[in-house]
């Protein structure tokens, strides 16, 4: 579990620096600045201890610049949007690295070949005990087929030999909250991916 947490994938830093050479010379040195101080933040992130959860707040403050980065990249042809965090959970514990990943797969399988006007938002949801994170883009390339194997990937008990992406995310949700919790995808309206992160605080110790 440490070393899939700490994984850097490698075309990712390969791009980072393709950016930072493509920004110092076009001499856009505001952005820059801007990049390059959000790439220290994620890699100090990703680089701590990974043995103890973290507060909400920071679990999504890393995914907003992880987000940041990549908007960056694609030279702001996609949209970030992240709401405020309902008060009462900014602070409940959830395991580190599990909402990156989910805004990692919307940029990597959906919103890289947006042309123009891509959006990723990131908003929530409150059903009794339980927070509904969700994560949701506008790649307008998604199918019910591709929801149909999503789910036969995440619930699958064949999918319990894959310890990568979302799988991973999943069960380390389950092992946290509960079977009650987990990741739910599904189509949205611009035939894009969204995904219900369902975290049940029901029984966790208070904070």
């Amino acid at each position: 579990l440490k070393q899939l947490q700490a994984q850097i994938n490698p075309h990712f830093l390969y791009n980072i620096f393709f950016n930072i050479s493509v920004m110092a010379e076009n001499r856009q040195y505001e952005a820059l600045e801007k990049f390059t101080y959000n790439l220290g933040q994620y890699f100090q992130f990703i680089t701590k201890n990974v043995d103890r959860d973290i507060e909400l707040s920071e679990e999504i403050r890393h995914a907003q610049i992880y987000a940041d980065i990549q908007a960056m990249r694609f030279s702001n042809r996609i949209k970030v949007e992240f709401d405020p965090i309902p008060e009462q959970y900014k602070t409940k514990l959830v395991p580190r690295l599990i909402i990156q990943p989910i805004v990692e797969n919307a940029f990597i399988h959906g919103l890289k070949n947006k042309l123009e006007d891509g959006k990723l938002q990131v908003t929530y949801e409150t059903v009794e005990d339980s927070l509904i994170i969700v994560i949701s883009d506008n790649s307008g390339i998604i199918t019910e087929q591709d929801i149909e194997n999503l789910y036969a990937i995440l619930y699958n008990k064949e999918s319990l030999k894959d310890c990568s992406g979302l799988v991973n995310v999943n069960r380390r949700i389950q092992l946290k909250f509960g079977n009650d919790s987990g990741l739910y995808p599904f189509r949205n309206k611009y035939g894009g991916l969204t995904v219900n992160m369902k975290l049940n605080f029901k029984d966790q110790p208070e904070d």
